[in-house]
């Protein structure tokens, strides 16, 4: 879809380290924030769209185990972002979904 509006299609390898880092690339996302201390991963795609689109993970250690928290957002600019949102909300559900079954098969859970 991002080449189809003009954009460059990213899809960047990653960068063969352990633990992702702040700025690093990886897929059509940018590290904006890893912060191992504090377990939390905060991505930016970097792809065509009506504002910005951002992926944040936080792990939440438990006495067994630990919680995972996701959150896709789009802060939508202007009308067009604004319109986008709204239309946009249940392929944007069905993504995160996709990216938590996944994340938990890697996981092997």
């Amino acid at each position: 879809l991002d080449r189809l509006t003009g954009g460059a299609g990213r899809r960047w390898d990653p960068p063969g380290t352990p633990l992702l880092a702040t700025g690093d690339l990886a897929g059509l996302w940018r590290v904006t924030e890893a912060d191992h201390t504090h377990r939390r991963l905060v991505l930016t795609a970097e792809v065509r769209a009506p504002g910005t689109v951002t992926l944040v993970t936080e792990v939440q250690p438990r006495t067994t185990g630990c919680a995972l928290r996701q959150t896709v957002r789009l802060d939508p600019s202007g009308l067009l972002g604004t319109a986008y949102l709204l239309a946009d909300l249940p392929a944007r559900a069905t993504l995160l979904e996709l990216t938590h079954r996944r994340l938990l098969r890697d996981l092997g859970s």
